[in-house]
């Protein structure tokens, strides 16, 4: 057990349904005796909250823009700056001893300008488009892991890309650290009594997800008289074109759309149908998925899992196993793995046991947080001389 930390988290915008994870390691850290301040760039902008936010002690700040007097005649890095003062003051009267940060965006370019003003140790977790993307500038993420007093990232994958675009130099720096999952939330439900031929997607409704490979693939089943039918949880960017897939393939009876909901009612969903599918791509601008958390809550949950061979998802699933993996965009072979699994309800046992066994093993909160603990009491001990402070940062960080 590591000694209680004052921990300011800062996050571009919180809470975010999508981002479920960031909670769930909060309300971790809280069990284990941390205190935790959260310093938010942005409000939520959704109406739906999950309810477990209810249980969260922690402070939530939201950090507010440079004066409208002041932003006419201040250049963005200085608008940063004067955002970092605020929470440099703000974590300083709190006596906070570490700050870390989610995606190397923003709040990491943030979180490094309060550690130049103040020396507080800062470290950041980096996820997928935050890496991915075609926008990233790698000259930044470089400099923000060499200066941070390390990097978590969340998959193998993941920590050999960092490598090869930022060099070798930032290796020491990096954790592998996977997201993790209350599995107290997460009870294992069997086969029996699951609704018949139900395939469950949930994500946001953006490409990297795959929806339309997957609505092509439901659309192949029931051309071959297979009764799939399938139930999309999310909203998006794409969401009219994925209604308009599902109309153009004669797929209105066979697919229902529920919107985003909130985490109870996805555990609610995960409990009732037959199997998973997350299909993730590669985007046509970089951008993937990471390590996708709702494909361990449904491994937990004893719903079996089809998904694709982006990035850290071969870490997660082991083909034929605790689950399938096919490759990305070809819904012809997503067909087939969801065929296989609708129609071997022992092969569906077998999967949903191994997966179950695997998720406790490997992506348990509790044990990765504590971990993740760790490595923040370890940083009380980064003596390295802080820079000079800033009076601004440079322009190719304010764009992250």
């Amino acid at each position: 057990m590591t000694r209680p930390l004052h921990l300011g988290y800062v996050l571009k915008r919180f809470p975010r349904l999508s981002e479920t994870f960031i909670l769930h390691e909060l309300l971790a850290l809280e069990r284990l005796g941390h205190q935790v301040t959260v310093f938010a760039l942005g409000r939520p902008d959704e109406p739906t909250t999950h309810p477990a936010l209810a249980q969260l002690r922690a402070e939530v700040l939201y950090v507010p823009k440079a004066p409208k007097e002041a932003q006419a005649h201040l250049a963005m890095p200085s608008r940063q700056h004067w955002q970092a003062s605020w929470v440099a003051d703000q974590a300083r009267a709190r006596g906070v001893a570490h700050l870390h940060a989610h995606f190397a965006t923003g709040a990491t370019v943030l979180a490094r300008e309060v550690r130049h003003l103040t020396g507080i140790p800062y470290s950041f977790t980096a996820h997928a488009k935050d890496i991915y993307h075609e926008s990233v500038d790698f000259n930044t993420v470089r400099a923000a892991i060499l200066d941070s007093a390390f990097t978590i990232t969340v998959s193998d994958h993941n920590v050999a890309h960092l490598v090869e675009a930022c060099g070798r130099e930032v290796a020491p720096r990096l954790r592998r650290l996977y997201n993790g999952i209350d599995l107290t939330r997460f009870a294992f439900v069997g086969q029996e009594g699951r609704l018949p031929s139900r395939v469950l997607g949930v994500g946001r409704f953006v490409e990297k997800k795959g929806f339309g490979d997957l609505i092509d693939a439901v659309a192949l089943l029931r051309q071959e008289g297979r009764p799939a039918h399938l139930t999309l949880v999310g909203t998006g960017e794409e969401d009219a074109a994925l209604r308009a897939r599902i109309a153009e393939r004669g797929l209105l009876d066979a697919v229902t759309l529920t919107g985003a909901q909130p985490q109870d009612q996805v555990i609610a969903l995960m409990q009732t149908h037959t199997l998973m599918a997350l299909p993730c791509v590669v985007g046509a601008d970089g951008n993937r998925d990471g390590l996708p958390t709702v494909l361990l809550e449904a491994m937990a949950s004893g719903l079996p899992v089809v998904s694709t061979d982006v990035t850290g998802i071969p870490e997660m699933i082991r083909d034929g196993v605790s689950g399938r993996i096919v490759a990305q965009r070809s819904p012809r072979w997503l067909a087939g793995a969801i065929d296989t699994l609708l129609t071997a309800p022992q092969t569906r046992a077998s999967f949903a046991a191994a997966a179950r066994a695997d998720v406790e093993h490997r992506f348990d909160l509790d044990t990765n947080v504590a971990t993740l603990a760790g490595y923040f009491e370890r940083a009380r001990h980064d003596t390295r001389p802080r820079a000079r402070a800033h009076s601004r940062v440079r322009r190719s960080e304010a764009r992250l």
